[in-house]
Order: structure tokens, then sequence, then C-alpha cells
């Protein structure tokens, strides 16, 4: 899979795959962050600890970003559709999404919401370049059904957060990081297996 003495994966694959990983590492990793900084009972302490880990989410997302990424521009086989298209379909449901949260249901604008479709519009951007690979055969919507619906589970939370208690609402600020880390490992799974 990686070229020996070679950090990098070799393969547009490999790329998307380690992508993958560092991503899920970064759910990971910020949800240890929410654990330790966002409890209701938190005093404050550990600000280092706190800030190190935020650091480590960012580090492992921004890695896993740019693997993909490469992965993505580096697959000879044409996209599905131009993957700017892929990205103005995210731009318009992002705002389209923050106008019904905010002005329909009231819901206090968070950065939650950009991370939400920005985690979707990247791996429906995977999905559109291996689509009519070996990878992602077509007519297989399986990874598209996983992308919704982890989105789906993920902007329930987000719209549910403000109108719950203390300690529930805590909690449900984890479900996006679980479910679209089980959704990544999905994917790789879907895609590992074709």
């Amino acid at each position: 899979m990686f070229a020996l003495g070679n950090m990098m994966p070799e393969s547009p694959i490999d790329k998307i795959i380690a992508g993958h990983y560092a991503m899920i590492l970064c759910c990971f990793l910020y949800l240890v962050w929410w654990i330790v900084a966002f409890h209701p009972q938190s005093t404050g302490a550990y600000r280092g600890g706190q800030l190190i880990l935020l650091l480590a989410v960012l580090s492992s997302a921004f890695l896993g970003i740019l693997l993909i990424i490469y992965g993505i521009r580096a697959i000879p086989e044409a996209p599905a559709m131009p993957p700017m298209g892929v990205c103005l379909i995210g731009f318009m449901s992002y705002f389209a999404l923050l106008f019904v949260t905010s002005k329909v249901f009231h819901r206090v604008p968070t950065a939650e919401l950009f991370l939400i479709v920005a985690w979707a519009v990247l791996e429906l951007a995977v999905v559109n370049a291996l689509y009519g690979t070996t990878f992602l055969p077509h007519g297989d919507i399986t990874a598209i059904a996983i992308i919704l619906t982890a989105t789906a589970i993920g902007l329930a939370a987000y719209m549910m957060y403000y109108s719950l208690d203390d300690m529930t609402a805590y909690y449900c600020g984890m479900i996006p990081l679980v479910v679209d880390a089980v959704a990544m490992w999905a994917i790789i799974r879907k895609i590992v297996s074709e």
C-alpha cells in the first residue's frame, strides 16, 4: 500500500484511504476535546491540554483533507460530475440550510453547520471521483446513502442541541463525530472490498 522508505501513499486510492484514516483520527481527537472542554461541569482546568488537543484535531483534519484532495486529483478517470459542480452544490446547500435553520427554525448559527456540510461535500467529491471506476461501479449508491444518512443524523443533532438540557446537549454534540467516523470507516470498507 505504501512505498518502502516513503511515508506518503503512492496510488490515488491509497491517498484517499489514508486521508479517511486521518479524518477518522480527527473525529476521535475532536470527540476527546469535546469530552474534556465542553462537559457542563467543566471548571476550565487543563487549558493547555485542551489547546494541544485542538491543535491535533486541526492538524489531522488538514492532513486528511489534503490527502483526499490529492487522491481525487490523481484519479485518471473523468469524474461523474465536474468537481466544481460538487463544490457549487455544497455551497448552495450550506446557505440554504443556514437560511432554513436560522430564519425558519430560529436555531443559532454555529460553525458545526459548516463542518457538517463541508464533510458531506468532501465525501461526495470522493464518490464523484470514484464513480464508474473499479472502486465504485456505476449504479452502486451505497456510499451516497451512507453519506446522506450520516449528514441527516448530524443535522438532526445540530437542530436539537440548544433545545436540550445541558447534559443531554453535551452527549448530543458527540453524535455527529461518532456517526461521521463510522461512515468514513464504512466508505473505506466499501472502497477496499470492490
